[in-house]
């Protein structure tokens, strides 16, 4: 059986660092189902360095978050709506600190250790593609990291060709083909679904009914 190959980028392992991102819980059962040989995860090297920013980032925005709220809500109960004090009270809590000030970055550590997950990391063997790209897509600027994402993946799918393969990102604006910065022949040509999910099973289920289908119809 061919192996089932699930690419993730950065966004993935914001996901999987943070409990109260929407596919949290998403992130974390694709992990589960790539240690029981459920898929075979590969996350380019490129998304480890740029989440170290990212992650950062994100923390300290909840952190400024949580501390708004807790501070608007503790004025607005001094000012009379007594409704607010048992709320802005549970936010001064320890749990909360705990929670806007955990080591988010460690989770990097953690997937780099993770026999479930290989990690692109080959870049110079990428740079044929990356080149190839530049001349089909307009990403600039920032959107660099995401051209590297784009090749490594691209390149590995080259060199492994056979059997399902999905990139789950919830990256839209870069990676979606609807979107038109990334057209669907060259997701097609790769055998590649991109989905807005981490959902491996209907993401197999919808990469058979488009690849094996459409080929036992031609």
């Amino acid at each position: 059986m061919s192996a089932r190959i699930v690419y993730c980028e950065t966004n993935w392992i914001v996901a999987l660092a943070f409990p109260h991102h929407p596919l949290h819980r998403e992130a974390k059962d694709l992990r589960v189902r790539a240690s029981r040989g459920e898929c075979e995860l590969r996350v380019p090297l490129a998304s480890l360095l740029e989440a170290r920013g990212t992650l950062s980032d994100v923390a300290n925005q909840l952190s400024s978050a949580f501390a708004s709220l807790r501070n608007s809500l503790a004025t607005a109960s001094s000012n009379g709506v007594t409704a607010f004090a048992d709320i802005a009270r549970a936010l001064q809590s320890d749990a909360v600190d705990q929670y806007a000030q955990r080591n988010v970055l460690s989770i990097i550590q953690d997937i780099e250790q993770d026999s479930a997950v290989r990690v692109l990391a080959d870049v110079t063997s990428n740079f044929e593609v990356l080149r190839e790209l530049r001349s089909k897509l307009d990403f600039k600027g920032k959107d660099v990291v995401d051209l590297h994402l784009l090749a490594a993946i691209l390149m590995d799918r080259r060199d492994n060709p056979e059997g399902p393969a999905l990139l789950l990102s919830h990256n839209k604006k870069e990676f979606d083909p609807s979107k038109k910065r990334v057209p669907s022949e060259l997701y097609e040509d790769a055998k590649l679904l991109w989905r807005d999910s981490f959902d491996l099973l209907t993401g197999l289920g919808q990469w058979k009914a488009k690849f094996e289908s459409g080929a036992a119809r031609s």
